[in-house]
C-alpha cells in the first residue's frame, strides 16, 4: 500500500463555519428582555422579591453576555 492515509482533503482541509440564527437587538428590546427575565427569576424563586437584576450583575452573582 503506497498511498498515505488521511490526505485527501475532505480529513485535512479546516470545516467552514457559519453563524445560524444570529440577530442585533435594539437597546428597548435588551431592556424588554432584562424585565421579562427580572420577573421569571422573581415567580420561581431564584431571586428575592426586593433584588434587581442589576443589582445581582454588580454583586457578581450574574452577567451580562
Amino acid at each position: 500500500m503506497s498511498k498515505k492515509l488521511f490526505t485527501d482533503r475532505r480529513w485535512t482541509d479546516p470545516p467552514q463555519a457559519r453563524v445560524v440564527g444570529h440577530f442585533e437587538m435594539t437597546e428597548e428590546e435588551k431592556r424588554q428582555a432584562d424585565k421579562d427575565l427580572e420577573k421569571i427569576l422573581k415567580e420561581t424563586g431564584a431571586i428575592k422579591p426586593d433584588e434587581t437584576l442589576e443589582e445581582l450583575i454588580k454583586s457578581g452573582r450574574a452577567k451580562r453576555l
